[in-house]
């Protein structure tokens, strides 16, 4: 019988077979694949190396800021993070998982998942915890000394292609970030002018329910 998994930070993820009496919501018919549960797996068997490359003892390269997010992060950036409606038990699923019956892994009764609306406030939290102590490692870190005695030539070139496609990668992922930037920083202005909105509305609302109350106290 293959059956939901739960962990210690009360994950549910619902297996194909399963019966712990998770079910589609009217006709939907979403695959849910092992691959996500895996390679969480995998990502948890490789937090001693990645936490060692943290280290500002250490002589290993910075990770990318993918391995760095997701080291030893219980709530990935896909999870949808819920409360029970019943218990209050907190609870995360895959995004797959929207709008899926299953039962709760604190009291068992159904609840039908949330909708996704983007990454959870654990899972930001933590990341941009791990992110600050990795710049914070580079910063601290020694200068690095880089030695190429004894390696044959074709080593050489080999080594000369993988840093060229590596600073193109790189290069790559500077201008995704610096375009997330530029949108995050426009999204950021518009919400400042809506706050302004709803606080000159707000104002206004205080200022004729005042007024009201003086005129019934005029009555």
């Amino acid at each position: 019988m293959v059956e939901c998994h739960y962990d210690a930070a009360w994950r549910i993820r619902h297996e194909p077979g399963c019966h712990c009496g998770a079910k589609p919501v009217g006709d939907e018919s979403l695959d849910f694949s092992l691959s996500a549960y895996h390679a969480r797996s995998c990502s948890r068997q490789r937090l001693a190396m990645i936490d060692a490359n943290l280290n500002p003892n250490t002589q290993e390269s910075v990770p990318s800021p993918d391995q760095i997010e997701t080291a030893g992060v219980q709530v990935t950036e896909r999870d949808i993070v819920f409360d029970c409606p019943k218990c209050g038990g907190e609870l995360a699923i895959d995004m797959d998982g929207t709008g899926m019956e299953v039962n709760c892994a604190h009291c068992g009764n159904a609840l039908t998942v949330p909708e996704y609306h983007g990454p959870s406030l654990q899972f930001l939290q933590a990341a941009t915890s791990k992110l600050a102590k990795a710049i914070q490692a580079a910063r601290n870190a020694s200068p690095k000394k880089f030695r190429f005695e004894g390696r044959t030539r074709d080593d050489l070139n080999r080594r000369q292609n993988e840093l060229q496609r590596a600073l193109r990668e790189s290069q790559t992922q500077l201008t995704e970030i610096k375009g997330h930037i530029h949108h995050a920083t426009i999204q950021l202005h518009r919400y400042q002018l809506k706050l302004e909105v709803i606080q000159e509305r707000q104002s206004e609302l205080k200022a004729e329910l005042d007024a009201l109350i003086q005129a019934l106290d005029q009555k």
